[in-house]
């Protein structure tokens, strides 16, 4: 049941499957439930925050590069930066496993 329960919804979260199983059989812990679900193959993963580069963004952003390679110190100095790696301070960041 808990195998065909994440087979049929791929993006249920362990804690739903928890929640549907103690309706039907002895309440079962999350460890059991993941056992079951790696025995079967099937892993947790994070969703993407964004899509890999693909070959032809990466010469792209290549090509910026060598463009800009010959700029002075004031060029520069015109130009905006924003970083866009993610930081938390809290151990859980809200994202959802599924």
């Amino acid at each position: 049941m808990i195998v065909r329960q994440a087979r049929n919804a791929q993006t249920v979260t362990l804690s739903t499957i928890q929640h549907i199983t103690a309706t039907s059989i002895p309440p079962v812990v999350p460890y059991t439930i993941s056992r079951h679900l790696f025995d079967a193959g099937l892993r947790s993963q994070r969703p993407f925050k964004r899509l890999p580069l693909t070959p032809q963004n990466r010469w792209s952003c290549l090509e910026w590069c060598r463009s800009q390679s010959s700029w002075v110190a004031s060029d520069w100095h015109r130009t905006v930066f924003s970083n866009e790696s993610r930081f938390t301070l809290e151990a859980d960041d809200h994202r959802v496993r599924v």
